[in-house]
């Protein structure tokens, strides 16, 4: 397995943009996209624009509430309103406050967004502020200590020795997948950094204007290197010198991401973008249909509530035992459904229509098999069960938006 992430110019529906894409064996598993940086020219720096607010922390302005929804509509820019649910809503930080020990119109309160606009949903607002580094997550409503799920049980006593009732003082931790084989002293430094960021943000709080945004989004591709997993990640290549720049500076705080080699690809007669025919695995991940080796294929519609997979034989022939042949094509195809999960990043509600299987056993084993294939996901997904009707109910916890989202913001009359 050779893996590595590569970040290019890439010209979808007449538009250059910025690919960070993940490579397994020459194939595109991961990709996500963003404004090409620009140089300015007058002091020489770059700047990276984007149209993301996802993760952003601003002052907003309640504007109004809805009772039977339990929710809040608040501002974070004119004109710019976001859902705020109010269960979840245990200490917000108030920079003006109406009602003291609730929420009202014309509160002004720190929120991050956690949701982009998406399918002509609002963005989504959490006054639980999160400060992200490569190893840790502090957090100002969940005040508990949390370890990743994929610890085992030694390096959970590891971290619980290390860091409970040690924890920043009003406040929660979650330590992350990437701490595993760091050192303490690393992971205590990260955690002193995070402090202070939160400890800026909320000093900031009180004598900026309402709208004020207190901590930008950074790009996509270093928010993706910063929580990037390095098993067998084999280098990090840019054929754009800026963002190698920028790339260069985010490794010099990570002993663990400095030891991947970095790249800067210069041959400008064949770009990255056509060494990895990363065009033709853009495609690929935006087509309708997906073709299996086998001759079956997938056909993947999403929807309003949800994404519908069903599995097709197409030209795939069977020899003797037509059932075994459908159980070969169930577990191909389960292996494309979780790769394609994964590179348009769908999420929400999967409902896959597999090739009936006649055998309960091989039913179960096939559940069991997607499940497998699962954990390679770094985003949760949840394999429930297969229904009466033979569907499998599969759910992916959302992490920004899919692909095709992301597309259709950034490019111009871009109707996928």
């Amino acid at each position: 397995m050779s893996r590595k992430i590569v970040i290019t110019k890439i010209n979808l529906n007449r538009t250059d943009l910025l690919l960070c894409g993940l490579m397994d064996d020459n194939r595109l598993i991961e990709a996500r996209l963003d404004r090409l940086p620009a140089q300015n020219e007058k002091e020489g720096a770059c700047s990276f624009d984007s149209d993301r607010l996802f993760g952003g922390i601003f002052i907003g302005k309640v504007e109004r509430i809805v009772k039977n929804l339990n929710a809040a509509f608040v501002e974070i820019a004119p004109g710019v309103s976001c859902y705020l649910t109010l269960e979840r809503v245990s200490d917000p930080v108030m920079v003006t406050s109406h009602s003291p020990g609730r929420i009202v119109q014309d509160d002004e309160l720190l929120v991050q967004v956690i949701r982009d606009a998406a399918r002509g949903k609002a963005p989504a607002v959490s006054t639980n502020l999160n400060f992200t580094g490569r190893y840790a997550i502090l957090s100002t409503e969940k005040r508990v200590l949390g370890l990743s799920s994929k610890f085992d049980s030694a390096t959970r006593s590891r971290f619980k020795k290390l860091l409970s009732g040690s924890l920043p003082e009003n406040c929660g931790l979650i330590v992350r997948t990437n701490a595993k084989h760091v050192t303490d002293e690393e992971i205590l430094k990260e955690i002193r950094s995070l402090t202070n960021q939160m400890d800026q943000v909320l000093s900031h709080a009180a004598n900026r204007s309402c709208y004020s945004c207190l901590s930008s989004p950074k790009p996509v591709f270093l928010t993706y290197l910063q929580g990037a997993y390095l098993d067998d990640l084999e280098e990090v290549v840019t054929d754009i010198p800026l963002v190698y720049e920028a790339l260069s500076c985010c490794r010099e705080d990570y002993r663990d991401l400095s030891e991947i080699p970095l790249r800067l690809y210069e041959d400008d007669s064949f770009p990255l973008v056509s060494l990895y025919n990363l065009n033709r695995e853009m495609v690929r991940a935006t087509q309708r249909e997906v073709r299996l080796k086998s001759g079956g294929f997938l056909v993947i519609e999403p929807t309003e509530a949800m994404t519908v997979i069903d599995v097709n034989t197409g030209k795939s022939t069977s020899g003797k035992d037509k059932q075994e042949h459908f159980v070969k094509i169930n577990h191909e195809a389960s292996r494309e459904i979780i790769l394609q999960l994964r590179l348009r990043n769908i999420s929400g509600i999967i409902v896959v229509d597999f090739i009936d299987l006649d055998d309960p056993k091989d039913r179960r084993e096939l559940l069991e098999y997607i499940r497998h294939l699962a954990k390679s996901d770094p985003i949760p997904v949840q394999v429930h069960d297969i229904t009466a009707l033979n569907l499998v109910e599969i759910t992916r916890k959302k992490a920004e938006k899919s692909l095709s989202e992301q597309i259709k913001q950034l490019t111009i009359n871009a109707p996928l």
